[in-house]
């Protein structure tokens, strides 16, 4: 198995590269699940803190953390429904910026108008003439027009409250490709990794593996 060098993974191992050079070498608690399980954890702290920093500055969250998603439109009539991850919540909003069609070939979009509420859908369609849709947790709903009654599934761009696409450790995603995060949040990451690790390290100093045999002591 070939790790990419800027993978998910290979911060892994840098985590307990350092941890072994400043003698942490009892492998049975720097296994590589646990670091990414800690480094999973914060991951989702510095991403939080982000959008709380945004949030208080009125700024948006950085573009990078955009993800595509295709969701299978249900119902009958002008109404329907589609399931969408959990988004984070932005100003108390789930954070999406596009919610329409696209053309796989060419690339042009034709947005649908949100709304706050169901209430507003019909209002909002007849004003723009277009569909519209408003989103409730993981669940969007719909209201389409005459002309776009044939529309099956619809993209969407936004945050996932997830920022891990899997929890299966042995997905591609993992080790098989770069970890889009910029450097200096990676680096805040890992540093945090390393200090819980370390931290940890202190309070089980008389109980390391000496021997490098799996065993205290």
């Amino acid at each position: 198995m070939n790790v990419h060098p800027e993978s998910f993974r290979a911060l892994a191992y840098e985590v307990r590269a350092h941890l072994t050079a400043s003698g942490y070498t009892d492998d049975t608690k720097i296994g590589l699940p646990l670091i990414e399980a800690q480094l999973r954890h914060d991951a989702g702290a510095a991403l939080k803190k982000r959008d709380l920093d945004n949030i208080r500055l009125g700024a948006e969250p950085e573009s990078w953390r955009l993800k595509r998603f295709v969701l299978p439109l249900a119902g009958v009539d002008m109404w329907r429904t589609a399931e969408l991850p959990a988004m984070i919540l932005f100003n108390g909003m789930p954070y999406l910026t596009f919610l329409g069609t696209e053309d796989e070939k060419t690339g042009q979009q034709v947005g649908f108008t949100p709304t706050k509420s169901k209430w507003q859908l019909t209002g909002m369609v007849r004003l723009c003439n277009k569909p519209a849709y408003t989103v409730s947790d993981t669940s969007v709903t719909v209201q389409v027009t005459p002309k776009t009654i044939l529309v099956s599934e619809v993209v969407a761009y936004g945050i996932p409250m997830n920022p891990f696409p899997s929890e299966a450790r042995g997905d591609d995603w993992y080790w098989a490709q770069a970890w889009g995060v910029p450097e200096e949040l990676k680096k805040e990451i890992k540093l945090n990794t390393i200090s819980v690790f370390m931290n940890t390290h202190v309070q089980l100093a008389g109980r390391r593996d000496i021997k490098n045999n799996g065993l205290d002591g």
